[in-house]
Order: structure tokens, then sequence, then C-alpha cells
């Protein structure tokens, strides 16, 4: 057990020291003893107050450190052991917010006991559509949001992996989202949306596709979120089957998704104005890992 060399003063029992109310009393409480004597037992009172909240910070310093607290005049060793005993005091409080946007290696921030892991999958691409002639229209479907999946941790050196986001096609359906991880946390990617066949035949649909599911979390392991239907009912006329959102990226009508995780929207293609080569599906939104490091 550390020691603390900082001991109470005039803390017996029958100890030669004023009353509190005559220690609040005692003018020179206020103005300091002018020249000449004083008198023992105010003496020993003003010692004893300094002394005894001297040892109190002392052995909290000892207790919460682990460190010999020496009445040596060493300040910077005192100041350095305060410090640490605050700190192993402290604990729970959030030290630090890490970003991970690519791949890489979370290493701890001094300091840092445990880590809480929020892990989003990328998002899949939307799915392409077929040429279509005057008479046909054709609708893709979205791409779903990745999954997500958020855990309580030791704070120690873990593997990254962002995943990226699905790819659109214009031949074929979307391509699924990668997968997100910290150590043994996952979330996989999202779904492509599916490819989209030229039809005269109205009205018709394109299904969303079920979305991947988290694994590894103590928190939550959720899935990510279906895509829109996309829908036509003529050669003219089609709803875009939007992909999936997220909580921190968005699906866009004609556009890459947003942010991270989000799906991306399926292709559609209507031959009222004339006939309408292969259209891509837009692409998925990439993954995202963040780490709350707490003491």
């Amino acid at each position: 057990m550390a020691k603390n060399e900082f001991l109470p003063f005039g803390t017996g029992a029958n100890a030669n020291v004023l009353s509190n109310a005559d220690y609040q009393a005692l003018a020179a409480r206020v103005s300091g003893f002018s020249s000449g004597v004083a008198k023992s037992e105010e003496l020993n009172t003003a010692w004893r107050q300094a002394s005894v909240m001297a040892a109190v910070l002392g052995q909290f310093i000892a207790d919460k450190s682990g460190n010999d607290v020496l009445d040596n005049g060493n300040l910077v060793t005192l100041q350095n052991s305060l410090l640490a005993a605050l700190s192993a005091q402290a604990v729970g409080r959030l030290l630090n917010i890490r970003v991970f946007t690519a791949s890489g290696t979370y290493t701890p921030t001094p300091g840092a006991k445990k880590i809480r892991a929020k892990v989003w999958g990328a998002g899949g691409a939307g799915g392409g559509t077929q040429a279509v002639t005057t008479a046909q229209s054709a609708v893709a479907g979205g791409g779903s949001s990745g999954a997500y999946s958020e855990a309580w941790m030791d704070a120690t050196s873990l593997n990254v992996i962002v995943g990226l986001g699905g790819i659109g096609s214009s031949t074929s359906d979307g391509a699924n989202g990668g997968t997100s991880s910290v150590g043994s946390v996952s979330a996989p990617g999202g779904v492509g949306g599916s490819y989209g066949t030229a039809s005269s035949v109205f009205p018709f649909g394109a299904a969303p596709r079920n979305p991947p599911v988290g694994t590894g979390g103590s928190i939550v392991n959720a899935p990510g979120n279906v895509a829109s239907m996309g829908f036509t009912w003529s050669n003219g006329g089609a709803i875009r089957s939007m992909g999936g959102q997220s909580s921190v990226g968005a699906s866009q009508y004609s556009a890459a998704a947003l942010g991270y995780s989000a799906g991306g929207a399926g292709a559609v293609a209507a031959g009222q104005n004339g006939a309408v080569a292969n259209q891509a599906g837009y692409n998925g939104a990439p993954g995202l890992v963040i780490v709350e490091e707490y003491a």
C-alpha cells in the first residue's frame, strides 16, 4: 500500500485547540498574528485545519494513484500523482470520439479503458434496367442500406474495416455493399437492387430485397432498411425504387446515395418518347465506423 507522509496535527481527543466557535471569532484568523506572543491553542487550531486537509488530500492521492506521497518538497512528483489519482477516480467519462471513413487500425487513446463501437455496413447499389422500345418500360429495385451493430468493448488495438458502397450497373443487379467491422463486431453491407427487365404488360413493379442483420454487437444488432418499391403503370409512367435510408445517410432520386450506409436508387426506363438504352442503378454509400472512448 502506498504511504502518505502528510500527517494531521492536533487531532487528539484533548488537543490544545480552540473550539470552532472561538476560532471563527478570533480576530487574528482574518488579519493574522501581529508581533508579540500568540497563544498556543490559537496556533494549534490553524495548524490543525491546514494539516487535516493536507492529510486527507495526501491519502486520496496515495489510495487512488498507488504512489507514495512524500513530504520532500517535490512539487512536480506530487502534482503528477494528484493528476493520476483524479484520472483513476473519474472513470466512465467520455475521452474521445474516433471516426473511421476508411479501413485502418484502432489504437486506444491513453487512459481509455472501454469503447463503444458503432458500425454501419455500406449501402447496396440500385439495379440497372434493360433497354426498352417505345411500347415498353422497365423499373429496377433500389439497394438496401447496410446493417448496424453496436458494442461495448475493452479498449484494445483492433482492426477496422469500412465497407465500400455497392456499384450500380446497367446490365445486372446492383452490387452489394461491403461489410464494415471492428474486431468481431460486424455490419454486413446492404443488398443490391434487382435488375429491371423490359415489358409492355402493365402494371408491374420491382419488389425490395431483405437487408442483412449485424452481428457481434452486445448492445444492438440491427438490419438495414429496405428500399421502396419501384412501380410502372405504362410506357410513360414509372416510380423509381428509392434505396434504403440510414441514420447517417440518404438515398437520392437520381444520384448516388449521400453520406454513409444508405442504398442507391434503382434505374427506370420509359419508352414513351422513344427507345431508351440500358440504364445503370445508382451507387450505394460507403460504410462508417465510430469509436467512442471512455475512461
